[in-house]
């Protein structure tokens, strides 16, 4: 009879412990979620990440290019192109 209590009683406690774990991390999940996405909508991180824009943007202007990153850009604008000149061709015609 001592045996099957303790048994309860650990079986119990796992539980107790497997759904404490559970709330605790839901919990926080939700708090650390809830911080992520406050830091993200502030204007200071607005600002870091304009900053970040505009240096790594003089940064690409200022650096000289390869051949390999010659072929790779010029491949990619072409494809934009090609996707978006129906667009242009409206903005003349809008334009005229």
């Amino acid at each position: 009879m001592k045996n099957l209590s303790f048994y309860k009683k650990t079986f119990f406690l796992v539980i107790t412990i497997i759904l404490s774990i559970f709330l605790i991390s839901k919990f926080s999940l939700n708090l650390i979620k809830k911080e992520i996405i406050n830091v993200v909508n502030s204007k200071q991180f607005e600002i870091f990440m304009s900053n970040q824009f505009k240096n790594k943007l003089q940064e690409f202007a200022n650096k000289e290019m390869t051949d390999e990153e010659y072929i790779f850009y010029k491949e990619n604008f072409k494809k934009i192109y090609i996707k978006l000149e129906p667009i242009f061709e409206d903005v003349k015609n809008e334009v005229k």
